[in-house]
């Protein structure tokens, strides 16, 4: 039997007997595993480094820094290759600081680098240097040849060298640089790019496809997802509505053609959406969507859940995944991630048994986590154990590509009897030498002793891969009493927090008084604690008491580093307090967003929750100030509001909460009375403006468009009556909501027609982020970097790579 896999950027990605539909090549038939060549990739601080004389190289976390003093310096490593031949891929950074270099493998050149931009601060960017035939020992070398005459030196910064086997050449393969730039440099002479096309902006080799979609384009900062298209095709009225993602890295000017079985429905190619209407079609449809790029048709984007032969039509607006759910508990929370590294979503779902605020006595179920893919398949499940409790407030966890190697970890808080995703206890870092059957439940059924963990769990098959212990343990009245009610209260959330953009996982405990952060780094399999922040350290006191029941990462400065953003404070991506408003500053919401486009930078909008402070409040996100805020609170505070632009009868971006007005964000005027809906937001209908979403109902508040009730499901998480999960899953940018329906999850999707072209929204840093952190404690929506609303501007291309 032959089998068939996909790689994408060299990496293998996924095993079986069918895989992503790929445009050309990216797919390889063999008749055993053992003749396939993996890529090699080689983090550049984990080489050992020769150096000439005189010189220092810099480790950091993700990356090394060469520091040379002239030309002709070198710093170079050798590593142990399997003969093949190979496309060489660096991840360099570009700065006004660094210089021009050779690159050279085994013994010969294949780039001219010059790393040299006007920037004050790294900008990445990934290029394929060219193919060369390898074996046995090879020496990688970067020799200075000189430096730009802007550059104020001669340094370099790169993450990584990757090997990635070129299907077909064997191991006998032409060596030499593939370059088009001619003489084998890499450099189009500007701003330091890499393109070795001789076009683009550090654009480089086009790529491995991954359901046809070539990323290319994909040479920016942040680590980002490699998506499909994500075509969905949905049946409403007499033909079906198709739509499918513009990704983030792509040409604005790129167009589309939709096939139905393989004929084409549309005439001119798509440009100014990334949906179509087929009118007439029939029900049993299947739809492929294929780019049109300078002209050019490119191969079929598919899905992988759906097979070569394309998407099949829903007859309704929703996918239902059937849930395994143990007997006596209910699924919660979802978050979405591609756990095998197919290009689709699959999502890790909470399932509680008996869940108990922290300020309650009493024993409650294990905590688990199972995860599905989309078409209904269970993975695996990880159990929490008896010494971590059930709760909205005690279980925050983060999906996400942690390491780089294009599927998806999980993290979590851990503890002495938790079982990972094959059924075994913990047994790396702290948790090899604990007791598993150890119960550290007091009397009250509390934990308020014992050891605490953080660990990453393996995608694929829920299996541990590293332990550490976590960075703020049990501290007896530390955090404001004794009970557990203030220490056994976290938040997470994903957030690119270092010059490399790859990601890092930020864990929070504390938030009415005592307040505390951890930022993580699972990298080349070892999970690590980058920084942590503790309010009650010296010099912090500000900070204590102004976070809320959720917490957002956000770049609030533009530097391509997010900050963390607990509520009424900014703490920095360095892991130092930024600003912090004056007074208490908890309450139960939290919205991050560009509520006022006219002023530069993202805001702020949170209610309060305490009796002699401004009952809600808009502050600028970079600096504190308090822009504008409603009267003080005479007693609890409303605790409850939202924020975004759902009409498009006031400039930007509105706000309200469960007791006031609605009010002009640019200005706090009231400017009407408030939507009754308090909750939760969802991009849904074909405008620009936002609706509202509660409990399994969407209302559209401008008027415009329509709603639509999810019948026969429910909300979650009590009064809060929030979905399991919404997010922009696949299709156009419009998000999906997730909701409990009996037995299943159902996945809706809007079959509304639109001419609003927009990138993917999980390509935005901001917004993946705050997907991410959506499953903890009180569920926030997530907000983009950008406005979208009445009078929006093009979004601006994110800056971003994907992995």
């Amino acid at each position: 039997m032959k089998f068939k896999f996909a790689y994408t950027f060299g990496r293998l990605l996924s095993l079986g007997l069918a895989g992503c539909v790929a445009a050309g090549d990216g797919f390889v038939d063999v008749d055993s595993l053992s003749d396939a060549l993996s890529a090699v990739r080689m983090e550049a601080e984990g080489q050992s480094w020769s150096i000439s004389s005189g010189d220092r190289i810099e480790t950091n976390p993700g990356d090394v820094k060469f520091r040379a003093n002239q030309g002709g310096d070198f710093f170079k490593f050798s590593k142990s290759v399997e003969a093949g031949t190979y496309k060489i891929v660096l991840r360099y950074a570009t700065r006004n600081v660094y210089g021009k270099y050779d690159v050279k493998v085994a013994g010969s050149t294949v780039a001219s680098l010059d790393a040299y931009s006007s920037s004050t601060g790294d900008r990445w960017t990934t290029a394929t240097l060219g193919e060369k035939a390898l074996s046995g020992n090879v020496e990688f070398s970067f020799q200075v040849t000189g430096k730009n005459s802007s550059a104020s030196g001669y340094d370099l910064k790169i993450d990584y060298i990757e090997l990635v086997p070129v299907e077909g050449a064997g191991s006998g393969g032409g060596g030499g640089s593939a370059s088009t730039g001619g003489g084998g440099s890499a450099s189009t002479g500007g701003g330091g790019s890499a393109s070795t096309g001789g076009g683009g902006s550090g654009t480089g080799d086009p790529g491995e496809s991954i359901c046809g979609v070539k990323p290319g384009a994909a040479t920016g900062h942040v680590a980002m997802e490699n998506l499909c298209r994500g075509v969905v095709a949905v049946r409403s009225g007499e033909g079906n509505f198709i739509s499918w993602r513009l990704m983030g890295y792509e040409d604005r000017g790129i167009g589309f053609n939709v096939y139905r079985d393989g004929t084409k429905v549309n005439g001119a190619p798509i440009t100014n959406s990334t949906n179509y209407y087929d009118s007439g079609a029939p029900r049993s449809a299947k739809y492929t969507v294929r780019a049109v790029i300078g002209g050019a048709e490119q191969g079929d984007s598919a899905n992988t859940r759906d097979g070569d032969a394309g998407t099949p039509t829903w007859e309704r607006n929703y996918l239902t995944i059937p849930l395994r759910t143990p007997a006596g508990y209910d699924a919660g929370d979802a978050s979405p991630g591609d756990l095998d590294g197919d290009g689709d979503y699959e999502l890790v779902v909470k399932e509680q048994d008996t869940p108990r605020d922290p300020s309650q006595d009493g024993r409650t179920g294990q905590p688990k986590f199972a995860a599905y893919d989309t078409d209904g398949t269970f993975l695996w499940r990880i159990d929490l154990g008896i010494n971590i409790r059930e709760s909205e407030h005690t279980t925050p966890f983060v999906v996400y590509d942690l390491d780089g190697d294009g599927r998806a970890e999980i993290a979590v808080k851990t503890a002495p009897g938790t079982r990972d995703g094959k059924g075994e206890f913990l047994h790396t870092g702290p948790a090899a030498s604990d007791d598993d059957r150890r119960d550290y439940r007091n009397g009250a059924g509390k934990i308020l002793s014992g050891p605490e963990y953080l660990t990453v769990f393996s995608g694929v098959d829920g299996s541990e891969l590293a332990t550490i212990a976590y960075h703020a343990p049990y501290g007896s009245g530390s955090f404001g009493d004794n009970n557990g009610n203030r220490s056994d209260r976290y938040n997470a959330t994903l957030a690119f927090l270092d010059d490399s953009g790859r990601p890092s996982v930020v864990m929070q405990r504390g938030y009415y008084a005592r307040t505390t952060f951890g930022a993580y780094n699972y990298r080349d399999g070892r999970l690590s604690l980058m920084w942590s922040f503790d309010s009650s350290a010296r010099g912090n006191g500000a900070y204590a008491g102004k976070g809320v029941h959720s917490v957002m990462a956000a770049d609030t400065d533009g530097d391509l580093r997010q900050e963390i953003i607990p509520g009424g404070a900014t703490i920095g991506p360095d892991g130092r307090g930024k600003c912090a408003v004056s007074f208490y500053a908890h309450g139960d919401a939290l919205h991050i967003a560009d509520l006022v486009p006219s002023r530069p930078g993202l805001e702020v909008f949170q209610p309060t929750e305490s009796d002699g402070v401004p009952s809600y409040f808009l502050r600028d996100a970079e600096t504190c100030e308090v822009l504008w805020r409603g009267p003080n609170s005479d007693g609890e505070g409303p605790g409850r509001g939202a924020a975004d632009d759902i009409t498009p009868d006031s400039p930007g971006g509105e706000a309200w909460t469960n007791t006031a007005g609605l009010f002009n964000a640019a200005n706090g005027r009231n400017i009407g009375s408030r939507p009754r809906e308090v909750n939760f937001l969802v991009w849904w209908d074909g405008d620009e403006s936002r609706e509202l979403l509660n409990g399994n109902t969407v209302v559209n508040f401008d008027g415009e468009g329509r709603g639509f009730t999810a019948e026969g499901c429910t909300s979650i998480n009590g009064s809060k009556s929030v979905p399991t999960l919404s997010a922009d899953l696949f299709g156009d940018w419009r998000e999906e909501v997730v909701f409990l329906c009996g037995s299943s999850l159902r996945i809706y999707t809007t079959n509304h027609v639109t001419d609003r072209r927009i990138y993917t929204l999980m390509h935005d840093p901001q917004y993946r982020a705050n997907v991410s952190a959506q499953n903890a404690t009180y569920n926030q929506p997530p907000h983009t970097s950008f406005h979208i609303g009445g009078g929006m501007r093009e979004p601006p291309r994110p800056n971003i790579t994907v992995r």
